[in-house]
């Protein structure tokens, strides 16, 4: 059986090593410690005071890991184990080339030692050494890609994890137990000691021999180019000098091949101060002096014509030639002069156009991503520029200030592309996301320089050329990533589906007034005292438990293609609705106002956004009675808009249309009062189940905000993973449609009222099984309980139909009504009173009422005439005339056309109460053995 972290921890303990709690990745690049910008995810300590924790004591480990099972382990260097560390980095994709710098010392001093070998999750190496002195300590980057750890550092050690998703662990037989840790070699040890103040021997200072034979070579070469990197030279022209000199001094000269790599390698540590322009000039100054002095061969000397070739300021340049030409005239050979010196500048031209040809590393201090390459380009502090191909000619600056491309990002909806442009403004980098399709315009282009890019007009069609260069030269090179701009399911590109932001290679690159929403979805505080605290308030009130289940079912909806609903929970002040949304909210994040909890002060547009951006999510919407008032906010015209489940087709700015958003979610809402009314529609009825909280949710409301707004996340990743399973869903349909037939069968609610209820009882029972940890049968038993509680909140198929309720609504206006109506007195004697309008009279089956106001009536109190007309005809509501449902009576002495209503026979009865306990109830039994197959009692 594979060890647990613990045991791991403390077989190290056992060793003498002292070891302490790290944090631990999680998906979607995050980190347990709960900040969204973590730099380290999983490798920075847990305790308060870091390494300096770390200890061998067997009780405070365990009681550590008691607190955070998952934790990484971290092992606290040097001091008493005498061990050094070194980290050799091997991420070419972030310019980390510890592995090639590794090759490059070992060539020249030997091969390291066999020892303790640890393979890291990131695809770097830990070499263990052991080392008794006191003189080395803790260095990152002392040389490229090369750290060492020592006392007051640390490592992480096998089997932690790393936020690549692999696992650290001990390469073969390298490992602490089998194996013996190795000296530190004393090459090395010099190394580490100088740091990067000596990065190759002596640095600047360096002096090549006159001759270097084979066996000398590689070692010979490499010094002289990191001297030259240490004078600030460019890499190309360490390239040339290097070239040059292996030419003359090497014997025999190594290949163009072996010069390039060992260029290549000194090229990546930091450049030094550079030499001065006054210098160079002081140089050639006496050169040429000399020259002009001497004989033809002094004259003609490369290293004095090329030093006057080399001058950067022309002017300056054609003087020393002039000066070279007259020595040349007296020496009556001006022809010859002027032959050699047009080959020295053949040559030149030839060098400087291979330079322009050849892809120079962009080399940038603190780059965001190194090792890119730009063919016709240089780039560096001063901006980007095209390389012409004239000789000492720059031309064409494309921007003032270095710009590259650091990431490529598709979107797994749209797949449409973008990129990431970092540049380097004000001494540091900044970033923006941008379409493909805004660096290809001229017209778009320019929007960059409100984000701080210097472009304008002029310069705009030299940047586009510069950026399509870039990524087109570098297509392995930048990165590519998947992004998203909302939450839920998505298809993944192994094929099936994936839960955003549950996926560990998507970002996030949406609209940036969402980001705060999508970064709210991650986990904080302590998971197991949250399971604890929710499941005692849950087993308490039926509404909390509703709001549960439908934060639950939500993500439920798109794979079983339920439709979207409002579960709305309404009541006084201060029973606890808020809190119990916040209760919900915090299976899956942040549930604070402004985080995963929204208001309803939005605007249809809006809230169709919102929903879009939660796609899978619940989405929370407190305090409904903000717009109760608004006489510009329809509450059904919102109902039908988000339970619709798509979007409008918007156009855009450029005369295309947008991509319609869709979602399949479970609204949770809250307010004083209840989101529909007697003039709602049927359509706004069916689509809520509305909750009316009479007593308190909680027995201190406070106290549970306080606790779910530091302890969240856990839950959802938890349910997600379970209900990821491949039976699972099929599984979750066949209790949604048992369910279904259970609400039915009760005779509560219409048939999407039952639906919808069927997914919270869906919900409700997978939640029970795979976050609060009950078994089957339990919860099996405990939904089956949910449901018949749930089924007294839904509305009765009457309530639901705007006939019947439009019927109501006019006795209800007749009788509250009674003068303006003629009415029968004793002896048959017409009456009505006159101060009032005439609308109609009583009549033996009930009422006759004018056809025009009757209309205006209904209109008015927001029916629709039409659909009550019909539905009275078939419901019998209207005594039918000779032709038509309206006829021509006597009214107040004319005869209007009219609707002759029969009212109804009022019946006293008692409302029975549903309740699960009810023996005489006959689908207990049945729909116990439809849903619950197997279940007893």
């Amino acid at each position: 059986m594979e060890k647990s972290t613990l045991e791991y921890a403390l077989e190290y303990a056992g060793k003498g090593w002292p070891i302490f709690p790290l944090h631990t990745p999680e998906p979607g690049a995050r980190c347990s410690c709960g900040r969204g910008n973590c730099q380290n995810p999983g490798k920075h300590p847990r305790t308060q005071n870091g390494v300096k924790a770390a200890t061998t004591d067997e009780a405070t480990i365990r009681r550590w890991w008691g607190m955070w099972p998952d934790a990484n382990i971290g092992f606290a260097a040097g001091g008493s184990t005498k061990i050094v560390i070194l980290d050799v980095d091997c991420d070419h994709d972030s310019g980390k080339f510890g592995d090639e710098t590794l090759k490059g010392l070992e060539e020249q001093y030997g091969s390291l030692p066999e020892t303790w070998l640890c393979l890291t999750g990131g695809g770097g190496l830990h070499y263990y050494f052991s080392y008794d002195g006191g003189d080395i300590k803790n260095d990152v980057n002392f040389l490229p890609g090369l750290d060492v750890r020592t006392t007051g550092g640390y490592v992480v050690v096998p089997p932690s994890l790393h936020a690549s998703g692999r696992r650290y662990e001990w390469e073969g037989a390298h490992e602490p137990w089998d194996s013996q840790i190795a000296p530190l070699p004393g090459w090395l040890h010099d190394l580490i000691a100088h740091g990067k103040a000596r990065p190759s021997g002596d640095g600047n200072r360096f002096e090549i021999p006159q001759t270097v034979t084979k066996g000398g070579r590689n070692r010979t070469m490499f010094r002289l180019a990191a001297s030259l990197r240490a004078k600030g030279l460019t890499k190309s022209a360490i390239l040339a000098a290097v070239w040059e000199e292996n030419q003359k001094r090497c014997e025999p000269p190594l290949e163009r091949r072996e010069i390039e790599t060992i260029c290549l390698s000194a090229g990546r540590y930091e450049r030094g101060p550079g030499l001065d322009k006054l210098q160079v000039a002081a140089v050639t100054e006496e050169k040429v002096e000399n020259a002009a002095k001497g004989d033809f061969e002094s004259l003609t000397n490369p290293s004095v014509l090329l030093a006057a070739l080399r001058l950067p300021d022309p002017i300056e340049r054609e003087m020393k030639l002039v000066e070279l030409r007259g020595r040349a005239k007296e020496l009556k050979r001006t022809r010859d002069f002027d032959r050699v010196l047009k080959v020295h500048q053949e040559a030149l031209r030839k060098e400087w156009a291979q330079a322009a040809q050849a892809p120079e590393d962009i080399d940038l201090p603190d780059c965001p991503l190194s090792g890119l390459k730009c063919f016709g380009w240089s780039v560096d502090v001063k901006g980007v520029t095209r390389v012409s191909k004239k000789f000492s000619e720059e031309v064409q600056q494309a921007c003032s200030h270095p710009v590259i491309i650091t990431e490529r990002l598709t979107n797994i909806d749209t797949r449409g592309e973008r990129v990431k442009l970092a540049f380097y403004r004000d001494k540091r980098w900044k970033d923006i996301i941008v379409d493909k399709s805004t660096i290809a315009s001229r017209q778009k282009i320019i929007e960059l320089a409100d984000a701080g890019i210097q472009v304008n007009s002029e310069n705009a069609r030299h940047l586009i050329q510069y950026l399509h260069d870039l990524e087109a030269q570098n297509a392995y090179r930048i990165p590519r990533k998947r992004c998203v701009s909302r939450l839920g399911w998505a298809d993944s590109v192994r094929g099936g589906m994936e839960f955003v932001p549950y996926v560990t290679d998507v970002q996030y690159d949406g609209d940036p007034k969402y980001a705060a929403f999508f970064g709210a979805v991650r986990p904080a505080g302590d998971y197991i005292r949250w399971k604890e605290r929710v499941l005692e308030a849950r087993a308490r009130s039926t509404a909390l438990r509703a709001a549960l289940a439908s934060s639950f079912a939500s993500p439920l909806m798109w794979p079983m293609g339920a439709q979207v609903f409002f579960l709305h929970l309404w009541g006084g002040t201060e029973v606890g609705k808020t809190v119990a949304q916040m209760v919900a909210m915090s299976v899956w994040g942040n549930p604070d106002l402004g985080a995963l909890l929204r208001n309803y002060n939005a605007t249809y547009v809006g809230m169709e956004r919102m929903a879009a951006f939660c796609h899978s999510l619940p989405l929370a919407l407190d305090e409904q009675q903000t717009v109760r008032n608004n006489r510009y906010f329809s509450m059904d015209t919102l109902i039908y808009n988000l339970c619709e489940g798509q979007g409008k087709g918007r156009g855009t700015k450029s005369g295309g249309i947008e991509n319609v958003a869709t979602w399949r979610l479970c609204v949770l809402s809250s307010g004083e009062g209840p989101l529909t009314d007697e003039k709602s529609g049927g359509g706004g009825k069916n689509r809520v189940i509305e909750i009316y909280c009479k007593d308190k949710l909680f027995e201190d409301a406070a106290s549970m905000a306080d606790f779910v707004k530091g302890n969240y996340g856990y839950a959802g990743y938890e349910f997600i993973k379970a209900m990821s399973e491949p039976t699972a869903m099929e599984e979750a349909k066949s209790i949604r449609d048992a369910c279904r037939k259970l609400f039915l069968g009760i005779g509560r609610g219409t048939e999407k009222q039952a639906a919808s209820a069927a997914m919270l009882a869906v919900g409700d029972y997978f939640s029970s099984v795979y976050v609060f940890g009950l078994s089957p049968d339990v919860a099996i038993q405990s939904t089956r309980t949910f449901c018949y509680a749930l089924a007294g909140y839904l509305t009765d198929a009457a309530e639901v139909s705007q006939v019947e309720r439009a019927y109501q609504w006019v006795c209800d206006w007749i009788a509250a009504n009674p003068g303006q109506f003629e009415r029968q007195q004793p002896g048959g004697i017409p009456y009505h009173d006159d101060r009032n309008k005439l609308w109609g009279k009583q009549t033996e089956a009930g009422y006759a009422v004018i056809a025009s106001t009757l209309e205006e009536a209904l209109t008015q109190a927001g029916f629709i005439v039409a659909a009550c007309k019909k539905g009275f005809v078939e419901r019998g509501y209207f005594v039918p005339g000779p032709k038509d449902v309206i006829k021509q009576l006597r009214v107040g002495g004319n005869r209007p056309r009219c609707y002759e209503l029969v009212m109804p026979k009022l019946a006293v009865g008692e409302l029975e109460e549903i309740s699960d306990e009810d023996p005489d109830d006959p689908w207990r039994e049945e729909q116990k053995t439809i849903l619950f197959p197997g279940a007893q009692g």
